[in-house]
């Protein structure tokens, strides 16, 4: 019984911690694991393209998305060097994390 009840604890932190997690990175900081710029409205529609590429599980939405990020960085912000560093890393997350989401909905789901 006691390790149920410490479970639900953890479990219960987690989701406070994710939550707040989102609130803070949804208010202040766009580009997730990246520094601020005047790229965060980039970064900002990257964000909601890609949560639409996961509702409708569309790797190609996904690959759009990061196209669109390197777009926006490099010509209408005008920073090709780091619009290259931006898009590298978010390829490197579709093809790693986002896909075990994409796996297990379309096996499970």
């Amino acid at each position: 019984m006691f390790e149920i009840i410490f479970l639900l604890i953890i479990l219960f932190v987690i989701f406070k911690m994710y939550k707040r997690y989102r609130e803070v990175t949804r208010k202040k900081n766009y580009c997730t694991c990246f520094f601020e710029g005047n790229w965060s409205d980039c970064c900002y529609q990257h964000d909601e393209d890609c949560l639409m590429a996961i509702e409708y599980l569309s790797p190609k939405m996904r690959y759009v998305a990061d196209i669109k990020l390197k777009h926006c960085v490099d010509k209408k912000k005008g920073h090709p060097i780091i619009a290259r560093i931006m898009y590298f890393g978010v390829r490197a997350w579709a093809h790693t994390f986002w896909w075990v989401k994409y796996w297990w909905e379309k096996n499970h789901g």
